[in-house]
């Protein structure tokens, strides 16, 4: 089996690095792993992988100014769902309709276009309407509640917040 052979079994799955393929050189059995050759193949293999799981794990859209929110929230869904983040209002909004997610949380206090906003522009577009949006916010007074309710929130949850409480209600909207 030559080396191009190789490098296909990898990118379709069929071989992993802990796998051994036997070293004439030194007479032994070696992980493939081990072969600076292969790890472009397997590095290949890592991209195709994240692109499928996106396909089929549900995907969240977090979006929040304070990066420190973000990466506690991205790692605290990234094993279980497909995770995407924005830190401003219309970056949220190219995303959201570039990748359609599943769900998003939503910070109210937003740079470039305020949460509000972009829940009002969600909440209004046909192809965006029905995408359950959790407002995760500072602003948790019952007016700014009631706004969120008005602007057809499906959740809103106040800052500090209860990880596992959050948990909970994303994978109440989930199912």
């Amino acid at each position: 089996m030559g080396f191009e052979d190789v490098q296909g079994l990898i990118l379709f799955g069929d071989v992993n690095q802990q796998d051994k393929i036997w070293k004439d050189e030194t007479s032994e059995w070696v992980s493939i792993g081990e072969f600076p050759e292969f790890k472009i193949a397997f590095e290949k293999r890592k991209k195709i992988v994240s692109e499928e799981l996106r396909f089929i794990k549900k995907n969240i859209l977090l979006v929040d100014d304070d990066a420190s929110i973000l990466g506690l929230l991205k790692d605290l869904f990234k094993e279980k769902y497909g995770v995407e983040t924005a830190s401003n209002g219309m970056d949220a909004l190219k995303l959201i309709h570039r990748r359609k997610p599943d769900i998003i949380i939503l910070d109210v206090m937003l740079p470039r276009l305020s949460g509000f906003e972009v829940l009002k522009r969600i909440k209004m577009n046909k192809d965006t309407e029905n995408i359950p949006v959790i407002m995760l916010t500072a602003k948790g007074s019952d007016e700014n509640k009631l706004l969120g309710i008005s602007l057809k929130a499906d959740e809103y949850i106040p800052k500090p917040f209860d990880i596992s409480n959050l948990e909970k209600v994303v994978e109440k909207w989930l199912k």
